[in-house]
């Protein structure tokens, strides 16, 4: 399987502080589904195209708002994920 045909779980969020709950909700439900997902097979349930996989450590793609980049300081409530 090449790149173009792998299939991703992702959250986005914007001017989320990831010190915040709301972060921390948002990460604890993507490594609950992708768990999830990765152990229907252990219960006889796999769905047309399920390949057995690892669930990697979390990888985040971070920028500004436009808000956020104007600043003269690191704002995290501008986050963007």
């Amino acid at each position: 399987m090449d790149d173009s045909e792998k299939w991703y779980i992702t959250v986005n969020g914007v001017g989320k502080h990831p010190d915040r709950d709301t972060f921390r909700l948002h990460i604890e439900l993507l490594y609950a589904l992708s768990y999830r997902i990765r152990m229907m097979p252990k219960r006889g349930i796999a769905p047309d195209g399920y390949y057995e996989y690892t669930v990697y450590p979390l990888k985040g793609i971070w920028d500004l708002t436009e808000a956020g980049k104007k600043l003269d300081y690191f704002d995290k409530n501008e986050l963007v994920y």
